[in-house]
């Protein structure tokens, strides 16, 4: 089993977050919020009326299937997430 993570600045665009770049990740899939405020996290669309709440600190995981992809965004300024995956890829 492969494990791959990232660093990923996510901002008031919505941002991918992803361990690596493709197709998107497969398998076991955790972020943490490592920022001081929050980070929204939902699909391609999210904003922060409609994405669920990372508050700084808190970590969300999930199995993903292939060509899922999650995304995140912030009201303001600029917000540090930690990113790994079990099952990766390559």
């Amino acid at each position: 089993m492969s494990i791959a993570n990232n660093a990923v600045s996510v901002t008031t665009t919505a941002t991918r977050l992803d361990p690596s770049e493709g197709p998107g990740p497969v398998g076991s899939f955790a972020v943490t919020n490592t920022g001081t405020g929050t980070v929204y996290l939902g699909g391609q669309n999210v904003t922060t009326s409609n994405g669920i709440p990372l508050t700084a600190g808190q970590t969300f995981a999930a199995d993903l299937a292939p060509n899922d992809a999650l995304y995140g965004i912030t009201a303001t300024g600029t917000q540090d997430c930690r990113i790994i995956q079990l099952g990766a890829p390559g």
